[in-house]
């Protein structure tokens, strides 16, 4: 599935761990829509921001750190971000749905607000903006769009709604003092415009003067229209300091410096509490940095040019290990051309994987992989042409089942290559066990799938334990690591990755800090890695989530080494984490394919080959032998893999008698530079 924002997702669209349920507006900076957070089983509100925003790498970590932020803070009028990633180069952020009237609805119904009104909701939003500055935070962008109003309760309460966007565009070379007074503008800009109905930057910009508030609102207190006048002062140095001597200048103007009580006005209408999703395409939802508010649509205010995109950094193999954690030897590959004397007859071997849908990249590259053997087998053994059959799941339970059976009923196929995914071994392994039918995975790998008793099941890769079983013996032997926290992200692959690291440290292992625990927590675990002065921190999970981790670790002080299981083989980790990511470790089953194999896959393909295609053309080679050697019924091939010890291009190959690798080899991939 692309995530291009130029065409909206449709309903029951997966997106991530998201499942797509509607749209509830869209702005300049990309559409929102309404998902379930497939994880946690609730609805949230989700921005993908637009793919021309995305490219760029500054402005995602910039993004990134501004929602990390965002989620760490704690404030009753402050809505919090609940998460953030990026899904096929796409950022995304997702929030609770806020309910709440935001101060652009409240101007589209009253066309402006009572003095009174105006300046309760400035109190409450000084002490926002001077809470958040002393966060550090500056570049908070207080428009009325993003100021939530709860008019259901006396007096007002409001929520400041800040949006990230606008931050990670904002000039961070400004001195702080000077960031802090243009944030006092932009209070200044709301208040105007909720007192007159009109905005000052409208009539010219920040440059020019604006149209005393008093001209256009006689009731307006001559000494408010002063502490106005000044906030909106061209002049930076001319502004209040704080956001907070603003508002007491501006009650003051009112004869008080005590907050009264919300001068009454006429009710709003009663609003539909009918989700705003389902209502009238003139109510949308407008989101300013990922948090959902009902309104219309007024997120089209939060655009800027972006700088041209920047070359991630990228994650570069060095070493692959085995289960003991030491560093294994290359192996070279085998030639599926073999002495080019076979003979067979109506003869065919199966592949197996998602080759349609929205998540082909695995199942297409595996697919490849095994039409290069065959092919190259087939142009040097004209007496012995191999078929192949190719059964595209298409990513479902349903449809792996069928094309099982249909695999089975092919009397020709005599071995498979697949299936590409440990759900679909689930739903096949008896079959083909029942059938004789022998099946090599060369990418499922989660834990438990050769427990079953499928005689006919190999895999080519090492399941998830293994690999943190050696991750763990590389973490203290070669690294030399005494004090590990351990953290995963709760999934079932992050709990089997920890579980087998922290069983192969052992008393390395700090439990203090070693959790299962969600980003918005990083905060705090943080400073318990930085408390425990850990030398090394394993982190399993996902991309971007290992991104986040890394940033708030680094944040808190933490210079332990970072190292992270296989969830986090993507460039979306360096395209996110930046220079952060420098010299970072991460995990995989699988590996970058070798110089030869590449250059065969580009000559045929056009292209470079990508993740398991050589583990397939191992696979299928391995296959291919056993056909060669005269193994042409489905019994006596599935006995030659049983019995097989050779090697490939991405290790050894030879299986214990549940069909696991004898001789797993783990990956390790370095964050060490820019890709030129």
């Amino acid at each position: 599935m692309s995530a291009d924002t130029r065409g909206l997702l449709e309903t029951g669209t997966p997106f991530g761990h998201f499942s797509i349920e509607g749209v509830l507006g869209h702005g300049l900076s990309g559409p929102v829509y309404l998902a379930r957070q497939q994880r946690m089983g609730r609805l949230v509100a989700l921005k993908v921001l637009s793919t021309e925003l995305s490219a760029d790498r500054t402005f995602r970590t910039r993004f990134v750190k501004c929602a990390m932020a965002s989620g760490r803070l704690s404030h009753p009028s402050i809505a919090t971000v609940d998460d953030v990633g990026l899904v096929d180069r796409n950022l995304w952020i997702a929030t609770r749905l806020v309910d709440a009237t935001d101060a652009s609805q409240l101007l589209a119904q009253y066309g402006r607000l009572p003095v009174n009104r105006v300046a309760d909701l400035l109190d409450q939003l000084a002490v926002v903006v001077d809470y958040l500055h002393r966060q550090d935070m500056t570049a908070i962008d207080v428009t009325p769009a993003n100021v939530l109003v709860d008019t259901r309760v006396t007096p007002e309460t409001v929520t400041l709604v800040d949006n990230c966007v606008a931050r990670a565009l904002a000039d961070e070379d400004r001195p702080e003092e000077e960031a802090r007074r243009d944030d006092v503008y932009s209070l200044a800009c709301t208040v105007y415009e909720l007192l007159t109905g009109s905005s000052p930057i409208w009539e010219g910009g920040r440059n020019h003067p604006v149209t005393p508030a008093k001209t256009l609102v006689a009731a307006l207190p001559r000494q408010c229209d002063v502490a106005l006048q000044s906030a909106l002062a061209v002049d930076p140095a001319r502004r209040f300091s704080s956001a907070n001597a603003f508002a007491t200048a501006f009650r003051r103007g009112l004869g008080s410096t005590g907050r009264p009580s919300v001068t009454a006005v006429a009710a709003p209408p009663k609003r539909s509490r009918m989700p705003m999703w389902v209502a009238a395409g003139t109510a949308v939802v407008a989101v300013i940095g990922g948090v959902a508010v009902f309104g219309p649509d007024s997120s089209k205010k939060d655009e800027a040019q972006v700088a041209p995109v920047v070359q991630p950094y990228g994650l570069h193999d060095f070493a692959r290990i085995g289960a003991d954690g030491k560093t294994l030897k290359p192996t070279a590959g085998a030639d599926p051309a073999g002495d080019g004397k076979a003979v067979c007859s109506n003869v065919s071997l199966g592949v197996m994987g998602a080759l349609s849908g929205d998540d082909t990249a695995i199942g297409a590259a595996i697919a490849k992989g095994v039409k290069l053997a065959v092919d190259r087998h087939n142009a040097h053994n004209p007496k012995c042409e191999v078929g192949l059959y190719s059964a595209d799941t298409q990513g479902t339970a349903l449809q792996a089942r069928r094309v099982a059976d249909a695999l089975v009923e092919n009397s020709k196929v005599v071995g498979v290559v697949g299936p590409a995914y440990s759900d679909e071994v689930t739903q096949t392994g008896q079959k083909f066990t029942t059938a004789r039918l022998v099946a090599v995975s060369p990418s499922a790998s989660s834990p438990g799938l050769t427990n079953n008793g499928w005689q006919a099941f190999f895999r080519g890769v090492p399941d998830r334990s293994v690999e943190g079983t050696a991750v763990g013996r590389y973490l203290e032997d070669s690294l030399g690591a005494k004090r590990v926290c351990v953290i995963g992200d709760g999934s079932s692959d992050a709990l089997t990755q920890t579980a087998a690291v922290i069983t192969a440290l052992g008393q390395a292992v700090i439990t203090n800090c070693s959790v299962q625990a969600q980003v918005g927590n990083s905060s705090s675990v943080a400073q318990r890695v930085a408390n425990a002065e850990a030398d090394a921190v394993f982190f399993a999970g996902s991309p971007t989530e290992a991104a986040s981790w890394l940033t708030a670790l680094r944040d808190a002080g933490v210079k332990a080494k970072f190292v992270a299981g296989d969830g986090v083989k993507s460039s979306d980790f360096t395209d996110m984490a930046g220079e952060t990511a420098r010299d970072s470790i991460v995990a995989a089953p699988w590996g970058p394919a070798s110089t030869s194999f590449a250059a065969m896959y580009r000559e045929a393909f056009k292209e470079d080959p990508e993740p398991y295609a050589a583990e397939g053309f191992d696979i299928a080679t391995i296959l291919l032998r056993g056909i060669d050697a005269g193994k042409v019924k489905r019994l006596d091939l599935l006995n030659f893999v049983r019995a097989y010890d050779g090697s490939g291009f991405q290790g050894r190959y030879s299986w214990d008698a549940d069909g696991e690798l004898d001789h797993p080899g783990i990956w390790l991939y370095r964050a060490d530079g820019v890709k030129k």
